[in-house]
């Protein structure tokens, strides 16, 4: 005579002819349910990994870049940031940084090769780098426009933003 058995959890209230087949049934269920936490685990753990590479080359790739020599692009923003082939030499040391005159800068200039000079800071509105000349000027309304404003300078893409 054979017994039924009722089983509880995914299949629950099927009824199993043999204990036989609801212990297998329990223990591939038992089986199946740690392997799906490990799966988990596993994704979480990766998903965590990836987010903190991206978080890290976000941080390293957004500093500024080490004291040197480097040619930067003009852009012009009355010119909607074209360059128009126009380069500049910027040198950098410390929070220090010097804008030149090269072959290729067709910009005149009062202070003769020197087209800026300033200190490198952090805009706290917007978290783009500027060229500042006081402490205040991380806190000004308007950077990169026309005027007395800071200019932005761009250390990823290297290029200095202006308006002539």
């Amino acid at each position: 005579m054979s017994f039924l058995y009722r089983v509880d959890g995914p299949a629950e209230g099927i009824l199993i002819p043999h204990l036989r087949q609801a212990a297998t049934l329990a223990a591939t269920f038992y089986w199946h349910q740690n392997l799906n936490v490990l799966f988990y685990r596993q994704y979480i753990i990766r998903t965590l990994l990836v987010a903190l590479t991206i978080l890290i080359s976000t941080i390293v790739f957004s500093q500024r870049p080490r004291n040197g020599t480097y040619t930067y692009f003009i852009r012009f923003k009355e010119w909607d940031d074209r360059t128009l082939g126009a380069t500049c030499t910027v040198k950098i040391k410390g929070d220090s940084i010097l804008i030149l005159r090269n072959s290729k800068t067709r910009l005149s200039s009062n202070n003769g090769n020197i087209l800026e000079e300033g200190i490198i800071m952090r805009h706290k509105k917007t978290g783009k780098w500027i060229i500042g000349h006081s402490a205040d000027d991380i806190y000004a309304a308007e950077i990169g426009g026309c005027g007395v404003s800071p200019t932005i300078i761009d250390f990823k893409n290297k290029f200095w933003r202006i308006c002539s």
